[in-house]
């Protein structure tokens, strides 16, 4: 009953949804892959829901769980492959073989299977994953600078400090979107070499 914008709404709805994860937690202990040790079923980020795992049961039982905390809070599902979808990731031929043979449901809607999905703005693919995510931001973050230095010279603005602090409110945003998303997958190679 909040109005949207309201400083309320952002609250109420993250308790809200964080029963969803109680109710995963609650209805199948231990699903979800292992990281540094704890199950991790699903990742949210406001109103955007993951549901993670590394069998094709499990997964039906995830959905399955979706299904239900739907039903509980008359929350009507339109599955659509823009909206929600599945992404599978491995090998080339297991996937494929999935893809044949298994049919995931939400209640009594079909579950597109697809080859990318965009999460936070960023394009996330089967094959690359998030590997090329960064690729967009960059040349987004150059033509930010570029614009910048144009305007800098329109305007004589040579002060170094002025500059800088335009930088970091108009370009560093820009390039660093999401980094929370794609930055592990672009430099966990970094992280497991010595230095």
């Amino acid at each position: 009953g909040t109005k949207q914008g309201g400083r309320l709404s952002p609250l109420l709805f993250g308790m809200f949804i964080e029963q969803l994860h109680e109710l995963i937690t609650m209805q199948l202990p231990g699903s979800g892959p292992l990281v540094e040790g704890m199950h991790v079923p699903d990742i949210m980020f406001a109103d955007d829901v993951k549901l993670v795992t590394g069998s094709p049961g499990e997964l039906q039982s995830l959905l399955d769980v979706l299904h239900l905390f739907c039903l509980l809070f008359d929350m009507p599902v339109h599955v659509s492959p823009r909206k929600t979808c599945i992404v599978l990731y491995g090998r080339a031929r297991d996937v494929a073989r999935a893809r044949v043979q298994q049919v995931w449901r939400l209640g009594d809607q079909v579950v597109p299977v697809c080859d990318s999905y965009t999460d936070l703005g960023l394009q996330c693919t089967t094959a690359s994953g998030m590997h090329n995510a960064h690729v967009p931001l960059a040349q987004g973050g150059r033509k930010a600078m570029h614009s910048l230095l144009t305007l800098c010279k329109q305007h004589r603005i040579v002060q170094p400090d002025l500059k800088l602090r335009l930088f970091n409110t108009m370009v560093d945003p820009a390039v660093s979107y999401g980094c929370q998303v794609w930055g592990p997958w672009l430099f966990h190679k970094k992280w497991r070499t010595p230095m």
